[in-house]
This record gives C-alpha cells, structure tokens and sequence, in this order.
C-alpha cells in the first residue's frame, strides 16, 4: 500500500470515528436517562417479562441507536404540546401588550378601546395571567426606556 492510499484509509476512518462517537454516545446518554427514569413498560408496578432474552436485547440495542418505545414518545409528546400551548397563551398576552402600546404611542382612543376589551378577555379567561393597569404601566414604562436608550445610541 502506498503512502497516499494509507493516509486516505486513515482519513476515512477518523472521519468514520468522528461520527460514530458524536452519534453513539447521545443515544448511549438517552437511553441510559430513559432506563433510569423508568421510561419502560410497567403495569402495577411489576415489570412486564419480555418473551424471550432476544426481544429484550434488540429493545435495548434500538433504544441505544435512537428508537424510543411508544409510550416514552407520546410522554414527550404531551409535554411538548403542553409546553407549546403555554408559550401560545404568552405569545397572546404580548402581542396584546404590544397592540395597546402601539395604540397609545400613536394616540389612537378607538383602536385603544378595542385592545383594552380585547385585555379583559383575556385577562377573564386567563386570571393566572391577568393583564392589570399595573402591567401596562411597567410595559410602557419599559418601552419608553428602551426607546431612550435607542435614541441616545443612535445619535437622534
């Protein structure tokens, strides 16, 4: 084997080992943090037997490549769409924060009105969550300082 050809094999394979453990040892790390929450199949507190030694390994061996069991996916599922409805019910809030400081920073009383009806709804169907006139005082207390500091950076 020529020199050239040995210093291409040893390229390939440190990219080859590059990947692999970049790849393998996230899998190794979830599947190890699944094992030790419990992420398996339990029913009333006993394990479930698997049939034979074979399906446990081939479990074992797709929850090291990646693959998760259902039941762990749904659990993650649940608690991302939980997690992507509050941060819907926070995206709700700010954009009505900034509708009303919009309104009032261009003195427009009707367009004002209708956020301020549109706040109570919110603020009725959300009380954790409830947009108050403090609230609004510190939003646009918050705006006018940034909106200071923009100006004094920008040279106006």
């Amino acid at each position: 084997m020529s020199c050239r050809a040995a210093l291409f094999v040893l390229r390939n394979f440190r990219a080859v080992a590059t990947l692999s453990l970049g790849v393998v040892p996230a899998s190794i790390k979830r599947w190890v943090r699944r094992r030790s929450i419990s992420a398996t199949v339990r029913r009333r507190h006993r394990w479930v037997v698997s049939i034979s030694r074979l399906s446990r390994i081939s479990q074992s061996l797709a929850q090291i490549s990646g693959f998760s069991p259902a039941s762990v996916a749904n659990a993650y599922d649940t608690q991302r769409d939980i997690k992507n409805y509050e941060q819907a019910i926070l995206n709700r809030r700010s954009s009505l924060m900034d509708a009303y400081a919009l309104a009032w920073r261009l003195g427009d009383d009707g367009a004002r009105n209708q956020v301020v009806a549109k706040m109570r709804a919110f603020s009725t169907s959300y009380p954790e969550l409830a947009i108050t006139g403090e609230s609004i005082k510190l939003s646009l207390t918050s705006r006018a300082r940034a909106s200071a500091k923009c100006g004094k950076w920008s040279g106006h």
